[in-house]
């Protein structure tokens, strides 16, 4: 989980952090032909490659009916996972916002009982943090990262909803390790709630650091070595009072 780089679609950018961007939607539905590279929009990231990209891979990321029946739509998005890899679906109009101004993150996953890795991952949640907000260090401090498995069973062949801002959900942070085993703060928790991350740091940020714009991410692969199956859909986020949107992934 490291900084991005600012390559899109194979060319390299320079993207100005900006502040929190007005935009406002419910209900919305998104398909292969609605992704876009602006600050506002949803696309692929290569988080290994620091890609970004509009275009359907298949056999790694594609938007499918089904499977079964989605609590939105007939579709969903469909990763798949060998190795290294860690294919997200991502967006930057969380740049700029404080975290404690994140009023719901929630998505629903569906694991396949013939997924080829351990029956405890689903895709996550992952996004970049800067602790001390954009006046203290802009240096890059990784991301905080909510995985199903540490709120959760994860269920085989059944849609699940995942409330990542409940006060109670757990979050980890990438970064912990190589701070010595603890957070910013000296909890040397590996984990710590939504609601204590808010109160332990006020002034924390999406952000990437520098010049560039935090990204929200939902991903597959930590890497999974063994291989995933995974399937996205129903991807709720509000943030102040400009982000209110539901999104339904199409095929």
């Amino acid at each position: 989980m490291k900084k991005i780089a600012t390559v899109i679609a194979g060319a390299t950018a320079v993207v100005a952090l900006v502040s929190a961007p007005v935009f406002a939607a419910t209900d919305v539905q998104i398909r292969q032909s609605d992704l876009s590279l602006g600050a506002n929009s949803w696309y692929f990231y290569d988080d290994v490659h620091d890609v970004a990209s509009t275009t359907e891979v298949a056999g790694k990321y594609q938007f499918v009916t089904g499977p079964a029946n989605p609590h939105a739509g007939v579709g969903s998005l469909r990763f798949d996972n060998t190795g290294s890899e860690r294919w997200n679906l991502a967006t930057r109009m969380l740049a700029g916002y404080k975290v404690k101004d994140i009023k719901k993150l929630a998505y629903d996953t569906y694991q396949p009982s013939t997924n080829p890795g351990s029956t405890s991952k689903a895709v996550y949640i992952n996004f970049d943090v800067d602790f001390d907000g954009l006046s203290g260090n802009n240096a890059y401090q990784g991301r905080l990262v909510y995985l199903p498995s540490d709120n959760g069973t994860v269920n085989q062949d059944d849609w699940q909803k995942w409330l990542a801002t409940d006060d109670s959900a757990v979050w980890r942070w990438s970064r912990i390790a190589s701070n010595g085993n603890h957070w910013p703060n000296g909890n040397t928790s590996q984990t710590m709630t939504w609601a204590q991350i808010k109160t332990a740091f006020p002034d924390a940020t999406v952000s990437g650091g520098g010049s560039v714009p935090g990204q929200l991410l939902y991903r597959s692969g930590e890497p999974y070595p063994d291989g995933f199956t995974g399937y996205l859909d129903r991807v709720t986020v509000r943030a102040g009072t400009a982000i209110k949107a539901d999104y339904d992934l199409e095929p």
